[in-house]
């Protein structure tokens, strides 16, 4: 854990001063950045911010826990973390891998009616 304490004070995150979390986010190594907001994500229900965004938006909560369910079987949410911590946009479409569960989850999760709401018609 030392080294851990080290290796943060070294991109400028230290108990007194955070600095700038994003350029820190990005001074990491991807191994240190995937461990990071692995950790982070016990502690933080991404998972259930992301269903309530979806209920917000008019999808029921069942619908929402059933996409939920999905991407939970791959690396989405950890993937939106870090990008949110790093300052960029998360994109699941640049990614084969989040845009098939995505999709092929809301197809299989969502009433016609919802997946017209969040995709619109056609």
């Amino acid at each position: 854990d030392g080294h851990r304490v080290e290796r943060l004070a070294e991109v400028g995150i230290t108990a007194d001063n955070v600095g700038d979390p994003e350029a820190a986010f990005r001074a990491l190594s991807e191994p240190e950045v995937t461990a990071i907001g692995g950790r982070a994500l016990e502690c933080i229900d991404y998972a259930q911010a992301f269903t309530d965004s979806m209920t917000a938006d008019g999808v029921s909560q069942d619908s929402a826990d059933c996409l939920v369910e999905r991407l939970q079987e791959t690396d989405f949410f950890l993937a939106a973390f870090i990008a949110g911590m790093r300052g960029s946009d998360f994109d699941p479409g640049s990614d084969g891998e989040f845009l098939q569960a995505f999709m092929s989850g809301a197809a299989d999760c969502f009433t016609e009616a919802e997946f017209e709401s969040v995709f619109g018609e056609g």
